[in-house]
Protein backbone atom coordinates (compact mmCIF):
# COMPACT_ATOMS: atom_id res chain seq x y z
CA UNK A 1 0.00 0.00 0.00
CA UNK A 2 2.69 2.38 0.96
CA UNK A 3 6.42 2.18 0.82
CA UNK A 4 8.83 4.83 2.86
CA UNK A 5 12.76 5.54 1.98
CA UNK A 6 14.39 4.16 4.61
CA UNK A 7 17.64 4.48 2.97
CA UNK A 8 18.87 6.28 5.97
CA UNK A 9 17.93 2.84 8.15
CA UNK A 10 19.12 0.71 6.21
CA UNK A 11 22.32 2.15 5.91
CA UNK A 12 22.61 2.78 9.94
CA UNK A 13 22.11 -1.31 10.14
CA UNK A 14 24.68 -2.34 7.89
CA UNK A 15 26.85 -0.06 10.45
CA UNK A 16 25.47 -1.88 13.59
CA UNK A 17 25.90 -5.10 11.79
CA UNK A 18 29.30 -4.35 11.28
CA UNK A 19 29.91 -3.28 15.05
CA UNK A 20 28.29 -6.46 15.81
CA UNK A 21 30.74 -8.60 14.01
CA UNK A 22 33.83 -6.69 15.31
CA UNK A 23 33.02 -6.42 18.47
CA UNK A 24 31.99 -10.52 18.51
CA UNK A 25 35.65 -11.01 16.88
CA UNK A 26 36.82 -8.97 20.08
CA UNK A 27 34.64 -11.17 22.35
CA UNK A 28 36.05 -14.36 21.04
CA UNK A 29 39.57 -12.55 21.18
CA UNK A 30 39.14 -11.66 25.13
CA UNK A 31 37.54 -15.10 25.95
CA UNK A 32 40.56 -17.33 24.60
CA UNK A 33 42.94 -14.73 26.67
CA UNK A 34 40.72 -15.45 29.25
CA UNK A 35 41.32 -19.27 29.29
CA UNK A 36 45.18 -18.10 29.74
CA UNK A 37 44.37 -16.08 32.56
CA UNK A 38 45.64 -13.20 30.14
CA UNK A 39 42.93 -10.24 30.57
CA UNK A 40 40.86 -9.46 33.41
CA UNK A 41 37.39 -10.19 33.89
CA UNK A 42 36.32 -6.61 33.92
CA UNK A 43 37.70 -6.49 30.48
CA UNK A 44 36.01 -9.60 29.65
CA UNK A 45 32.64 -8.34 31.01
CA UNK A 46 32.95 -5.04 29.33
CA UNK A 47 33.40 -6.73 25.88
CA UNK A 48 30.40 -9.32 26.16
CA UNK A 49 28.19 -5.91 27.39
CA UNK A 50 29.44 -3.84 24.05
CA UNK A 51 28.36 -6.84 21.84
CA UNK A 52 24.94 -6.99 23.45
CA UNK A 53 24.77 -3.55 23.31
CA UNK A 54 25.35 -3.59 19.20
CA UNK A 55 23.00 -6.46 19.09
CA UNK A 56 20.20 -5.05 21.04
CA UNK A 57 21.19 -1.48 18.42
CA UNK A 58 20.97 -3.92 15.49
CA UNK A 59 17.89 -5.00 16.93
CA UNK A 60 15.80 -1.85 17.29
CA UNK A 61 16.94 -0.73 13.34
CA UNK A 62 15.68 -4.18 12.47
CA UNK A 63 12.15 -3.04 14.10
CA UNK A 64 12.03 -0.14 12.77
CA UNK A 65 12.77 -0.87 8.87
CA UNK A 66 9.47 -3.34 9.45
CA UNK A 67 7.67 -0.10 9.31
CA UNK A 68 9.37 1.09 5.76
CA UNK A 69 5.91 -0.80 4.03
CA UNK A 70 2.53 -0.57 5.29
CA UNK A 71 0.45 -3.22 3.92
CA UNK A 72 -3.35 -3.14 3.62
CA UNK A 73 -4.58 -6.19 5.81
CA UNK A 74 -7.02 -6.88 2.93
CA UNK A 75 -7.34 -7.61 -0.59
CA UNK A 76 -9.47 -4.81 -2.11
CA UNK A 77 -9.18 -2.23 -4.95
CA UNK A 78 -8.54 1.23 -4.53
CA UNK A 79 -12.04 3.94 -4.45
CA UNK A 80 -11.10 7.16 -3.61
CA UNK A 81 -7.62 8.53 -3.86
CA UNK A 82 -7.36 11.71 -1.90
CA UNK A 83 -3.77 12.86 -2.76
CA UNK A 84 -1.33 12.00 -5.55
CA UNK A 85 2.26 10.83 -5.81
CA UNK A 86 4.78 13.62 -4.61
CA UNK A 87 2.08 15.76 -2.85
Amino acid sequence: LVQYDCAVDEARLKEAESRTRATKAQLEAYEKLKTLESVSDIELVMARETHEQNLALADQIKGRLKFCTVRAPFDGRVTNKMASQFE
